[in-house]
């Protein structure tokens, strides 16, 4: 999605769309020249293959570069990594939109430590997204691509399109539109219980909600004990999260009540703090509660009686 805040936005034409999603981003400074650099030497080949998405600084950075004629129509411009960015290049690799990463990091940038990056990191290791840090490879990478027979390409790397249908058909829920008053609900699973108690005890303010949110085996258990509507997104560790980031920083989600489990090591601990920092962007306007006695103060100014 673009952001139609911005003075010049961009859009990917519809042909574009047709492609596979490479996504660009890079630490400021020399790394950014590097990588603004090589996309811009190899610009017909990469747009043959790909259609692009950057973050607001390595994109103006081409800009500068290619100038605006040349990047209309084949790339799209995301906010600031730091400022949703990031969760929008996460977002596409969860659904398996986006099937490279160029990501040019300057190990002494200490942006690399927020959890936006490392949720990045961590989605395209667990679901085998191509993540590239040199020219080199990547270069070796794109030519496998091109010589791949038309077919096989299109098998091995769906295009945006394709591939965003092909996960919207098994869960057609999940482009319901933003009704007034949605609220996500997470639990890890020490506190599910927890969750499932305070569901079934609220359950008549959590009726009055637009939608309910919540990542997969919370939004199960939930539907089963509590018998509310759920819209179930994948588990944490499969993304569920960053689904619900993105729901967040859209707009489309109002409240976010989230039981932690301080005690356990969690394998996407990553998403865990980058979905309560969406929260706290300051274009979205989510509250954000973390305890039992915090979430239903929330639940009662959120959807009175």
């Amino acid at each position: 999605m673009c952001n139609v805040s911005d003075p010049n936005p961009s859009y990917l034409n519809l042909k574009m769309q047709r492609k596979p999603v490479l996504a660009l981003t890079a630490s400021d400074g020399p790394r950014k020249e590097e990588l603004t650099d090589l996309v811009a030497q190899h610009w017909g080949l990469i747009t043959k293959l790909f259609c692009l998405i950057a973050t607001a600084g390595t994109y103006d950075s081409l800009k500068e570069k290619l100038g605006d004629r040349s990047l209309e129509g084949k790339i799209e411009r995301l906010d600031p990594g730091d400022r949703g960015g990031l969760i929008e290049i996460a977002y596409h690799v969860v659904m398996g939109s986006c099937r490279a990463l160029l990501f040019f990091p300057d190990p002494q940038d200490m942006k690399l430590l927020r959890p936006e990056n490392r949720s990045l990191r961590r989605v395209c290791t667990y679901k085998g997204v191509a993540m590239f840090q040199r020219s080199g490879a990547f270069l070796d990478f794109i030519i496998r691509i091109r010589d791949l027979p038309g077919g096989e390409r299109k098998k091995r790397y769906p295009g945006r399109v394709d591939a965003m249908a092909e996960s919207l058909i098994k869960h057609p829920e999940w482009i319901q539109p933003h009704r007034n008053k949605t609220i996500a609900l997470v639990a890890h699973d020490n506190k599910k219980v927890d969750m499932c108690a305070f569901a079934i005890k609220y359950k008549p303010q959590l009726e009055r909600a637009g939608r309910i949110l919540a990542t997969g085996t919370t939004g199960g258990i939930i539907e089963k004990y509590a018998e509310l509507p759920v819209i179930k997104y994948e588990s944490g560790p499969h993304g569920g999260d960053v689904q619900i980031a993105h729901e967040i920083l859209h707009k489309r989600c109002d409240a976010l009540i989230f039981f932690i489990d301080p005690l356990y090591v969690h394998p996407h601990i990553e998403d865990i703090h980058m979905l309560v920092e969406a929260c706290n962007l300051k274009k979205t306007k989510c509250q954000v509660s973390t305890s039992y006695d915090e979430a239903k103060h929330l639940l009662a100014d959120l959807l009175p009686a």
